[in-house]
């Protein structure tokens, strides 16, 4: 770059630069806030394949999503989301049958290898069942 003059308004130091320059350098930031931007969205985007990947992935409707945040038992709305029934996912997680009902009604919170192996075969987050 060229060396410009310098002006100085009540204690604050400008750059005088030609039109066309100040264009070039504005053109170069938007570029770049573009490109930032762009690897943003990438990253974004990589993160939900990922998480899509390790079966840890689950879209549901707002409707089900209200009955969790009510208090429902997230591991039966996300059971009954994926159309499986208590024994299914029993024989799916390796978890008793009687111990999904009573973390289902309320009666048990679960313990954390229990909610993971619960996440697993339900394909969803471990905060999503643990109710977090």
């Amino acid at each position: 770059m060229t060396d410009h003059p310098l002006i100085n308004i009540k204690d604050e130091t400008f750059v005088l630069v030609p039109l066309a320059e100040y264009e070039a350098l504005s053109r170069y930031a938007e570029a770049v806030e573009e490109a930032a931007e762009e690897a943003w969205a990438a990253k974004v985007w990589a993160e939900h394949l990922a998480t899509k990947a390790r079966g840890e992935y689950i879209a549901m409707t707002k409707a089900e999503w209200a009955r969790i945040r009510a208090g429902e038992s997230p591991v039966r709305v996300v059971r009954e989301h994926r159309g499986l029934t208590q024994k299914a996912l029993s024989e799916r997680s390796g978890v008793a049958a009687p111990e999904i009902s009573a973390i289902e009604a309320g009666k048990r919170r679960g313990s954390v290898d229990t909610l993971k192996a619960l996440a697993r075969a339900l394909g969803c987050p471990l905060d999503v069942v643990a109710g977090e």
